[in-house]
């Protein structure tokens, strides 16, 4: 999916499904235009997957999401992933609305689905994977190095592997951290995916730019994830 303004022109913010590292290829779902002074998204693919924000202020190159009702439901696209997934985001972490700062979901729930976060209590980016049944055997990855609030643009990425159970998380191209989970399907009982919040302990609200998302239904490698921060990194002065 693909976000421009509704004039056509790329917009620069952009939530993608798909399979390769292209902003234009066979395996990217649909086109979205977005009105700039509305909050609806629409599908251009004949899907019908538009998607309703909630009041986010678009800015130079993206959305400010400044507090809980700052927010869009997750694409069908996304909501359906459940095995192999690479989450991506070029984002900016402010001052933090609450312990968990999310910028994208396959379920808003507290152990469902799998969550690509800015902020995670006192860590920096991480990935939260759930297990097979929704209990206690879920899992999280995060960025070494202590909070990324106020340090400027940064690029995460999260990746998983549904037939090995691996788990990994990027800072700025770099591999951050890693581990093996489960394998096969995580648990996610209902499409119920985010943009910019979660529901565990509490409505959290997302207080960040953000630039650019990519979901793929793949797990990339280093080399791709490498790749697509090289692509943007001079925008970003990173």
């Amino acid at each position: 999916i693909i976000l421009t303004d509704a004039s056509g022109v790329d917009y620069n913010f952009k939530v993608y499904v798909a399979d390769n590292c292209s902003d234009s290829g066979t395996y990217i779902v649909g086109t979205v235009s977005v009105d700039i002074g509305g909050t609806t998204w629409y599908d251009r693919s004949g899907n019908g997957d538009n998607i309703t924000f909630a009041n986010a202020i678009p800015y130079d190159g993206g959305f400010n999401f400044t507090t809980t009702s700052h927010y869009a439901p997750a694409p069908t696209a996304v909501e359906s992933l459940k095995g192999d997934i690479t989450m991506e985001t070029w984002c900016e972490q402010y001052s933090r609305n609450g312990p968990h700062q999310t910028i994208i979901c396959t379920h808003q729930d507290h152990r469902r689905g799998m969550k690509l976060m800015s902020a995670y209590h006192s860590y920096g980016g991480a990935f939260w994977v759930a297990d097979g049944s929704g209990s206690s055997g879920d899992n999280l990855l995060d960025t070494a190095g202590g909070t990324l609030e106020n340090t400027g643009v940064f690029h995460l990425v999260a990746t998983r592997n549904t037939s090995t159970g691996a788990i990994k998380i990027y800072l700025n191209g770099e591999l951050s951290a890693s581990a093996t989970h489960i394998t096969g399907d995580v648990y996610t009982p209902t499409d119920n995916g985010f943009i910019g919040k979660e529901y565990h302990s509490g409505g959290y609200g997302l207080k960040a730019d953000v630039s650019l998302i990519r979901v793929y239904n793949k797990e990339l490698s280093a080399t791709e994830v490498l790749q697509n921060f090289n692509v943007h990194r001079t925008r970003f002065g990173v």
